[in-house]
Order: structure tokens, then sequence, then C-alpha cells
């Protein structure tokens, strides 16, 4: 099952950690196997492959509005949802403002403004808090269902997002299915429940943003969704013939076979089938407003992108299949924040670039787009690196390219 799993999952790097803990601690195995799966970082003009399977992609997506500012010591419902609810599942790390670090700098990104959703059915939704860059952006949703309507625990929502513009409609990449569900989760109030989606997605500010909800289903249904799709993939793969062809064979076969596309066609035509707990349908269009211009950073054949959330990392250069392009970010003050899998990991932590507890994984990763686990303004940033590492003969090895250096622009 692990090889088969890493088949179909060959977009990750790492495997999931030891585990030997004891007495069991639930947030920190949690933790230790969320940093087990971390995505590899995709050629530029290569769409990665869509594995919606995974049972990390259960809880991301997104929505938005217009922007008011706030300060500091604003927002205090916006945060009090975050501490209650769960973004994602797929995270490495926590994401800004989870843990009351400071976010001065950040008023503009921040709004508790209420938008109403159109739709009938049994709640009513309106978005209850966000923030975002250029890049990424996390929304609250509150959820306020009919009174005399019971709702199960383990409940999740699913959320299908769009760019809008010029009449058109363009779904974003990977932003739809179950890559976009989130935990509804109960308030004080009995009829209350919050949802948090996640996204990452270029460009989604100064933008019009889709969004539908049309779905409410239980966490049994999801499991079964990925079972189905799982042994359809297998399938797919047992009539291939892996066994007797290589994996950049089969991942060719995958491509001129559209398996992605048909991944998506069954899941919508699995999710369809479940019945929604709630019934229902919610649109909203949400527009969301400009960022603070972003620096962008040119050097070696890689362009770098630095908002306040988070970076994009570009290759300019064509890559070797047994090279790989990681990231990594040191502050002024001294923290780190890498990509990377466990033999990076190993090598960053021999050769000093990364030092424990001041030392972050990068929160999220989505295609090029890496988060933050704190707001990191490019005023605060010492430098911006891009190592290449290359495989060969079991050997690791590493070369440092300097994408910014802070003394540069003095």
């Amino acid at each position: 099952m692990k090889h088969n799993l890493y088949e179909l999952f060959s977009d990750y790097d790492r495997e999931l950690p030891e585990i030997d803990e004891q007495p069991c601690n639930t947030d920190r195995i949690r933790q230790l196997v969320l940093e087990g799966t971390q995505k590899k970082i995709p050629k530029k003009h290569i769409k990665p492959k869509m594995f919606i399977i995974c049972a990390a992609a259960v809880m991301t997506a997104v929505t938005g509005m217009t922007v008011t500012a706030a300060t500091t010591d604003g927002f205090s419902r916006f945060r009090d949802i975050l501490h209650r609810t769960e973004p994602s599942a797929n995270m490495t790390g926590e994401l800004p403002l989870l843990n009351g670090e400071d976010v001065s700098g950040m008023e503009r990104n921040i709004s508790e403004n209420r938008i109403v959703f159109t739709g009938e059915g049994d709640m009513t939704v309106s978005t209850a808090g966000m923030y975002y860059d250029r890049n990424t952006l996390m929304l609250s949703l509150e959820m306020k269902v009919r009174e005399g309507i019971t709702v199960p625990e383990n409940v999740v929502v699913i959320a299908d997002f769009s760019k809008l513009g010029n009449g058109t409609s363009t779904v974003l990449t990977g932003q739809s299915g179950l890559a976009n569900t989130a935990a509804l989760t109960r308030s004080d109030d009995p009829y209350t429940y919050y949802a948090t989606f996640y996204l990452t997605s270029q460009d989604i500010a100064n933008s019009r943003i889709g969004v539908s909800i049309n779905r409410i289903i239980s966490a049994d249904d999801i499991s079964d969704i990925q079972s189905r799709i799982i042994a359809e993939q297998t399938k797919w793969r047992e009539e291939f013939g892996f066994g007797t062809h290589t994996e950049d064979e089969w991942k060719l076969y995958w491509k001129e076979n559209d398996f992605d596309l048909r991944t998506r066609k069954l899941l919508d035509e699995y999710i369809l089938k479940c019945d929604s707990i709630i019934e229902g349908e919610w649109t909203a269009e949400l527009y969301i407003s400009d960022a603070d211009e972003a620096s962008v950073f040119s050097r070696d054949g890689f362009t770098v992108t630095a908002d306040t959330l988070s970076l994009t990392l570009d290759n300019d250069r064509e890559l070797s299949e047994t090279e790989i392009a990681v990231p990594v970010v040191t502050a002024k003050d001294g923290s780190v924040m890498y990509d990377g899998g466990t033999r990076e990991k190993e090598w960053f932590a021999e050769n000093g670039i990364i030092n424990g507890q001041n030392s972050f994984c990068f929160a999220n990763r989505f295609s090029n787009v890496f988060s933050y686990c704190k707001p990191v303004p490019v005023s605060c940033i010492e430098n911006i690196s891009v190592y290449v590492f290359e495989l060969s003969d079991g050997s690791l090895t590493a070369e440092r390219h300097i994408i910014y250096e802070a003394e540069e622009e003095k």
C-alpha cells in the first residue's frame, strides 16, 4: 500500500515519520504527520498533477470582499473564529493570526466586513472575516441554520471558487471538489456555525471571486469518495501495467489519457451523489481589494515575488530530473522559513541553515506559492536564497543562489 500511495502521490516528498512518543500526544503526532507530506517544487510552465484524493486535501479553500482598515488590537471576532476553526489539514506550519503574533502593518489586509450570500435553503451564509496578500486568502464564513435543524458532528462544507472577469468565469486550479472543503464548527449559539477556507492562487488580490456552496456532507462521505477514487486510479495503473514500465512512462501515460480531468469528473459525480446534510445553494461574488505592491527579484534563472504573507518561486531555467529548487527566507530577526523534503531538511540542519525553534517550514505550499507562517514584509527580510539540490549516486549536493540581500537595497 505504501508503494501504491507513493505512485499516486509522486508529486510529494518525504514519508510519514516514526511515532514512538509515550504518552500519546495527539497534537504533537498531528504536527509530525503534517510535516511528513510536503510538495516538491514543480518546474515552471509544467502543470502539477492534481492528486485530489490525498486526505490532506480535505480542508482547503476561500472567499473574500472589500477591505476596510483595522487596528492591530482589532478584528477580535475574526481571530476568535480562526481559533475555533481548522483552516486546512495540509499545513506544514501554522498560518498568521492563529497564535496571537504581532500583525502590525497588515491593517490593510484584514477585514471583518459582512457580505451576505444569496440563495435559499435551511441556513444563511455570510463572511465573518478575512486576510490576504496578492496570492493567498484566508476567509471565515458564518452559517446560521434554521431553528430546529440538527447538524451532526464531523460535517464538512464543499465550496467552489472561480475568478470572474469580462463576462467569463475561470475555475481556480486546484480549488474545487475535495480540494475545497472545510470543517463546520459549532459556535456558542447552537444554530450558528463557522467554516474557514484557505486559498493560494496567483493574483487573488484586485480580482472578483465567485463562490458557490451547494453541498454539506459528512466526513464518512469524504472517506468513501477518497476510497473510490483510489480504487479507480489503481485500476488505471493496473491496466497500464505499472510493474513493467518506469515511473516517467506512467506519468506520460497519465497525461496522454488526461487522468486529471477524469479524476475531477469522478469527484464531481461522487460528490453530487451524496445527500446534503443542509439543503440549499448559496452564492456570492466577492471583490478582493488590491494588495501592496509585491517586490520582484530575479537572478541566476530564478524569479522570486515577495509579498507580506507569501512568496512565489518561478524557475526560468530548466532543472534536470535529479534537481529540486528549494526557497529559504531569512528574516532580520534571525528566523528562517524553508521548504524541502527529509534529505534537504537534514542538509539544512547539518550546514547550520536552520536552527530548531527559530526555523519554520512554510505553512502551506500550492504550486509555486509558498505561504509564510507569520507576516514578513520585505523590509524585515535579510535575504532570500534558492538552493538547488541534486541527488546523484545516493549523495546530495546543494548549490546556493542568493536572489535578494537587504544590503543591496541600502
